[in-house]
């Protein structure tokens, strides 16, 4: 289910080459993906896509224009010179914003999550099972392997962002992405973790306020319940990530900032035209 939510950030707020595209349809892409967890009836489908309509237009009229502004915000911290609390306040954005949604379909996924029967249930639960062992089978990368994956990733996502990077400047975000920790581990074990309370949670007995505030607690307060090397781990890593967009913000020539200042007010032009589009 958290894959679900999380599913809903690109298309909210991230954007992608066809993000237009995928917002207008988003009541279907997202009604099709749950199906695909739940294996709903007709009747739920139907409820599912409706609320979906009406989620995706508060979504417009409230949240698209804050998005707008953001970036307004995001580019002028930029042009003065980025530095760890901006680093800060882009995490907070982000997940006030995922809050928000959270808060707005609460209700409408307690309805859903209530009503599913045992066989649904259990219909997830083996679909959650089935790709976890998928990841099992996967031959085991050593730690070089796994910090060369994401160094080349990060590249990847520079380049997008930026345009072409100099042999220099690749080399040090190669240097930079390498001192981060590796957290795959811990984090797949709490995924794990946090799939059999979801499943534990649409089993009980729960009466409609109690689930509720454990299904928010659930979304909202990931730290809950995570192990200490885990937590340390994540401190390790949020530290480090913040040195590393500081450094290399630094190493941007003039004309790669302005490609990354032209694609992201392209975002913004997409959340404008589809927030006056009802």
């Amino acid at each position: 289910m958290k894959k679900i939510l999380w599913g809903l950030i690109p298309l909210f707020l991230l954007g992608c080459s066809m993000f237009k595209l995928g917002y207008n349809n988003a009541d279907w892409l997202l009604t099709w993906q749950i199906d695909d967890y739940f294996d709903l009836t007709s009747e739920q489908e139907d409820f599912v896509e409706e609320r979906l309509e009406q989620h995706l237009l508060w979504h417009r009229n409230n949240e698209l224009p804050h998005y707008a502004n953001t970036i307004d915000e995001i580019i002028n911290r930029a042009q003065r010179g980025i530095n760890t609390e901006d680093y800060e306040w882009a995490i907070n954005q982000f997940r006030e914003a995922y809050n928000r949604i959270i808060i707005q379909i609460l209700p409408d996924a307690v309805t859903l999550l209530r009503n599913l029967d045992s066989a649904q249930i259990k219909f997830y639960e083996e679909k959650i099972a089935e790709r976890y062992h998928k990841r099992d089978d996967d031959p085991p990368r050593t730690e070089d392997e796994q910090k060369q994956g994401r160094s080349d990733r990060t590249i990847e996502q520079m380049e997008e962002w930026f345009g072409d990077l100099s042999d220099q400047q690749i080399q040090i975000i190669k240097e930079l992405s390498f001192t981060l920790p590796l957290r795959y581990e811990y984090f797949h074990k709490d995924r794990l973790r946090r799939q059999n309370e979801f499943i534990a949670l649409l089993k009980s007995d729960l009466s409609e306020a109690e689930f509720t505030e454990k299904l928010k607690t659930h979304f909202t307060e990931f730290e809950n319940g995570r192990s200490e090397e885990y937590k340390q781990a994540s401190e390790i890593f949020n530290q480090a990530s913040k040195k590393m967009a500081v450094e290399i913000s630094k190493i941007l020539t003039e004309p790669q900032k302005q490609h990354a200042y032209e694609k992201i007010r392209n975002y913004q032009f997409d959340f404008l035209e589809l927030a006056s589009n009802e």
